[in-house]
């Protein structure tokens, strides 16, 4: 679980590259999984400001990131003033959120 700082990003975009590395994906698929995590990461840190956790999973041809945070705002809301959400959707395959009773996911793939 992260704290909703803005050194937690630097240090799991750091965590993710390493572990790309280690699953030997090509660099990018790296990129643009280092921009979906920050982006989503950055949107738990400013507009859910809760602890969250991040997952990342290999899922035959598709790498999926999610971001579990305890905020029940959907993504993108008013709150919302960046262009985060819109690189999202220009650099993965797709996304989308989802509501639990103790807050929300959001999750975005890419094709490997």
């Amino acid at each position: 679980m992260r704290e909703p700082v803005a050194e937690s990003a630097l240090q799991i975009r750091r965590l993710l590259r390493e572990l790309l590395r280690r699953w030997d994906l090509p660099e990018d698929v790296a990129d643009d999984a280092d921009l979906i995590t920050n982006e989503l990461v950055t949107n738990a840190i400013v507009h859910a400001r809760t602890r969250f956790h991040v997952f990342v999973e290999l899922q035959g041809p598709l790498l999926r990131i999610a971001v579990v945070d305890s905020c029940t705002r959907p993504p993108g809301g008013r709150a919302h003033r960046g262009r985060g959400l819109r690189a999202v959707t220009h650099t993965a395959l797709r996304w989308g959120w989802r509501e639990s009773d103790t807050g929300k996911t959001v999750w975005a793939e890419v094709f490997v």
